[in-house]
């Protein structure tokens, strides 16, 4: 297992033997995913569909192989590009130059959070500052009814049904297979939204995903924030087909479950509308 530096800090004379090492444990990393690309986002995809006729959509099954692929070529590139890189030259010239003995794991330490550690180190009283002028404030009604119509306005693929309060909640939200009720709750703590599973038996028996949804969904920290919410549940528009984005595979090699845990994408953290990473729960 990857060992982290706590300290958050690299000495300067040390940055670029960590920025190659980076490197090079990124393409380590690329090895792997490059291997997967034909058996577990191609193939295994193609035959599980096969399997389940009915539970793919044909064009949504063409898209994602199409874009399974594109992307495996791009990626492929990325990597023969990094090969041939005048930085990764220069460190196998050390590595070749020199009498290294043998050791164990060669990626102690992920360099990669290293560097990103110590650039959020050199950070910290910017992030204070910046957290402390977003702390969160409750929406009133009008501001809710806001979201709502905005969010409807964005996805009008959606089926969305509003009540007649001024707030338009609770809603109802139909996504994929499942059906979705969102309930305002105010308490001494703050207000905070639950969400109701109104799918049924019917989307409950496919490989249990209701439940697993809707767990996901009440363990998320974007549960006071409506309009992160909103697009959290908007998310598992294509759940039967997306891969998970940590291993790739759209079935978890252990209970062969889909990846039904949503995360916003740190890219994208603090942003109106944020991306959400697809998760296995044996991957998080």
């Amino acid at each position: 297992m990857l060992q982290q530096d706590s300290s958050g800090a690299v000495d300067p004379e040390d940055r670029k033997i960590i920025e190659q090492l980076a490197k090079l444990q990124d393409m380590y990393s690329q090895i792997g995913d490059l291997r997967s690309l034909l058996p577990e986002k191609l193939i295994n995809p193609a035959r599980v569909a096969l399997d389940n006729p009915g539970d793919y959509e044909p064009e949504k099954l063409a898209a994602y192989l199409q874009t399974a692929a594109l992307a495996g070529s791009r990626d492929l590139e990325r990597f023969k590009k990094d090969w041939h890189s005048d930085d990764v030259r220069e460190l196998w010239q050390t590595v070749n130059a020199s009498d290294f003995p043998q050791g164990g794991d060669a990626w102690a330490f992920d360099y990669a959070r290293l560097l990103r550690d110590a650039a959020a180190n050199e950070e910290t009283s910017i992030s204070t500052g910046k957290e402390a002028s977003h702390d969160f404030q409750p929406q009133s009604d009008a501001e809710i009814a806001k979201t709502v119509d905005d969010f409807r306005a964005r996805h009008p693929e959606l089926k969305i049904h509003v009540s007649e309060e001024v707030s338009l909640l609770p809603i109802e939200i139909g996504v994929s297979r499942f059906d979705f009720r969102i309930e305002k709750k105010s308490s001494s703590g703050g207000t905070t939204y639950d969400v109701i599973d109104k799918s049924g038996a019917a989307a409950s028996a496919v490989y249990d995903m209701s439940t697993d949804v809707l767990q996901s969904i009440r363990e998320s920290k974007e549960r006071d924030r409506l309009e992160t919410l909103l697009e959290m549940i908007h998310s598992y528009h294509d759940i039967t087909t997306r891969p998970c984005d940590k291993c790739g595979k759209l079935f978890d090699t252990k209970k062969l479950k889909l990846p039904v845990i949503r995360q916003v994408n740190p890219s994208t953290q603090g942003e109106q509308h944020p991306q959400f990473l697809a998760l296995h729960r044996v991957c998080v």
